[in-house]
């Protein structure tokens, strides 16, 4: 029983009228003996009373219709449909050059003038089917109608494995990546994904106002827009052109490599492509919602290191029967890529009423594949309480095995997968597919915190291993071409540590030997040394913290400084401000007035490379430090 329905199987007895009915339903005026007075092969919709694969027949599509009961559209005789012995309705005499579609109403409403336009092969309350032809889902779009084609080639029935073993327990490194969600980031990427904002793209500014498929231009700018979006981080990033129905595009993907088990592969996807079919279409919930939360998850996890590869993908072609999405399940089906998890992100920013609910699709509970996907969903839900979202997410499963997103394309090659997607039943968008789906009709805090749900989620499958430590670039050091003997000079290198950590060498052999060392925060060293005849040479490295360790960039290149003079070295160091940089003395005296200032606002030091008396008789030990600011120890006695 489903929603107080029961299912014609379920009232089945060999003698039910209804059943009867289907069981003996007629051919459609078009059927006929195929080649060599074979039965004709039939298109059928049969209740589904058992798991798929024990059918015995072969699966093209399989959902819950109007009433909440699982159904399958088959292909088979009248005599394997009764052999079956499961009701069925005959639909159409089944020819491979004839392509169907499947339509559901998605702006409430609509679905009478549908009616009132078009005579479907099958009306379940839910879903109709049709003919397909040139136009036809550009039309239904236009009535506020999502569709897509039956499959040429029947479903998988594999029975893929579970991806997690175990429920979601908290992990500080899914924390720290949820905690790097930030809604003016989420917003800011919607508002340029829409047009709101211009981006960079190529190096130039443009303003994305539509991302039709066939849009030529806009549809270009926007997918290198997120493909360089993905090089940025660090990602291998690529295009994947598609053709299919009159249509081509190219998808966009970035690669982050797995670790122990890098041959199982966790994808985190979106369409980008949106409606109207003309002009202006901002589609900021339908669907830069989606790719924003693609885009932030590879923006957080980049830093991070993973059990499983990652693969964060872009579709086009999706408002055009999930085209792009088909090709690019087709071809990891074809290259036997382990998939073992997909979240799929459609219409995930729009609230209003009810509660901020959301809604988790599965297959239908007698696929096979239901399983595995409600696995997905569960972790999903796990991390909306483990990582204290619930207040601002209501997460709820639906295993209904809806067919209108790309996930769906992955359902048919038998990999796991979910449609994470805002409240739909209840709460559904009234902008969609008008140029009136902007940011503002979106809501902030519940658009956040469902990308945060799915960055936890897609962690989560992927395994985190720990930070992925990234070196930082190496500086570019800057130091005279020679210096005198008794006179300090500077050495300075460009800001490249994000922490502001260097790490600077001193050597008097070009190979660096025997260096003298010096940790710095700062970009710049001041050196005195006392003897003429030598020459110094110089290298910096940028260091950063990462995990419980640090991680260094390549030396830069090195400087050499020629010293020229002799004699000793005695700095009249009174009523000076030393500053912007630490200075380095090898000298064996120094002369200080009463009021030395070793650094403006404590930004510098005074360090001795060797050990150094002053004048007032304080020594310094080697590597040494006096303090920043006015020191009253070197006060004259």
């Amino acid at each position: 029983m489903s929603g107080g329905v029961v299912c014609p199987w379920k009232r089945w007895t060999g003698r039910c009228l209804t059943a009867l009915a289907l069981l003996f339903a007629p051919l459609p005026a078009v059927a006929g003996a195929s080649p060599g007075g074979q039965p004709p092969p039939l298109l059928a919709r049969v209740e589904v009373d058992r798991p798929l694969g024990q059918l015995g027949l072969p699966v093209f599509a399989h959902f819950g219709d109007g009433n909440g009961c699982e159904v399958a559209l088959v292909v088979a005789t009248r005599g394997e449909l009764v052999a079956a012995g499961v009701p069925f309705q005959i639909l159409d005499t089944y020819l491979p050059e004839v392509r169907y579609l499947l339509a559901t109403e998605r702006r409430p409403g609509v679905r009478r003038a549908v009616l009132e336009r078009y005579v479907p092969l099958l009306d379940d309350g839910r879903y109709l089917l049709l003919h397909a032809r040139a136009g036809l889902v550009e039309e239904l779009q236009a009535l506020g109608m999502a569709s897509w084609r039956l499959p040429d080639t029947p479903l998988s029935l594999r029975e893929p494995v579970t991806p997690l073993a175990a429920p979601v327990a908290y992990d500080p490194l899914v924390a720290s990546m949820l905690a790097q969600v930030e809604q003016g980031a989420v917003l800011t990427y919607a508002r340029q994904l829409s047009g709101a904002e211009a981006v960079t793209v190529g190096g130039s500014s443009y303003t994305i106002s539509r991302r039709q498929t066939n849009s030529g231009v806009p549809i270009d700018k926007a997918t290198q827009y997120v493909a360089e979006h993905l090089q940025r981080q660090g990602l291998s990033a690529s295009y994947h052109p598609w053709s299919a129905s009159g249509y081509s595009g190219r998808n966009v993907s970035g690669l982050l490599p797995g670790g122990e088990h890098a041959g199982e592969v966790v994808l985190v996807t979106a369409h980008l492509d949106d409606m109207p079919a003309t002009g202006t279409a901002p589609g900021a919930d339908d669907n830069a919602s989606g790719s924003v939360a693609v885009m932030v998850a590879a923006e957080v996890m980049h830093a991070y290191t993973f059990d499983r590869t990652l693969q964060f993908v872009f579709f086009t072609g999706e408002e055009q029967g999930l085209l792009g999405s088909g090709a690019y399940a087709a071809s990891l089906a074809a290259a036997g890529t382990n998939v073992v998890a997909v979240v799929n992100l459609d219409m995930i920013a729009y609230d209003t009423v009810d509660g901020p609910v959301l809604e988790l699709h599965t297959r239908a509970s007698q696929n096979p594949g239901y399983a595995a996907d409600r696995a997905i969903a569960d972790a999903f839900r796990d991390v909306v309480t483990v990582y204290g979202l619930g207040a601002a997410l209501e997460p709820t499963v639906v295993a209904d095995g809806i067919p209108y997103s790309d996930h769906a394309q992955f359902w048919n090659r038998g990999f796991p997968a979910i449609l994470g997607i805002e409240d739909t039943a209840h709460d559904f968008n009234a902008q969609y597919h008008k140029v009136t789906d902007t940011v503002e009709n979106l809501n902030p805090a519940y658009f956040t915190a469902f990308v945060r749900a799915a960055v936890g989620t897609v962690a989560h499958l992927a395994g985190p291993t720990g930070i992925a430590c990234t070196a930082p670039a190496a500086p570019e050091l800057t130091a005279p071409a020679g210096a005198s003997s008794g006179t300090p000079y500077l050495v300075s290198w460009t800001a490249t540590s994000a922490d502001g950590t260097y790490v600077l060498e001193e050597a008097r052999e070009s190979t660096f030997a025997t260096p003298s060392s010096f940790a710095l925060a700062a970009t710049a060293a001041a050196f005195l040394h006392a003897s003429g005849g030598d020459t110094f040479h110089y290298r910096v490295r940028a260091v950063e913290a990462c995990g419980g360790g640090s991680v260094a960039s390549e030396w830069s290149l090195p400087a050499a400084v020629p010293l020229e003079g002799g004699g000793g070295c005695e700095l009249e160091v009174a009523d000076r401000t030393i500053s912007g940089a630490e200075v380095f003395l090898s000298c064996g005296e120094l002369s200080a007035g009463p009021d030395l200032l070793v650094a403006s606002s404590g930004a510098a030091t005074l360090r001795a490379a060797s050990v150094m008396i002053l004048r007032n008789g304080v020594r310094v030990t080697e590597g040494g430090y006096l303090a920043a600011g006015t020191d009253s120890a070197l006060a004259e006695p």
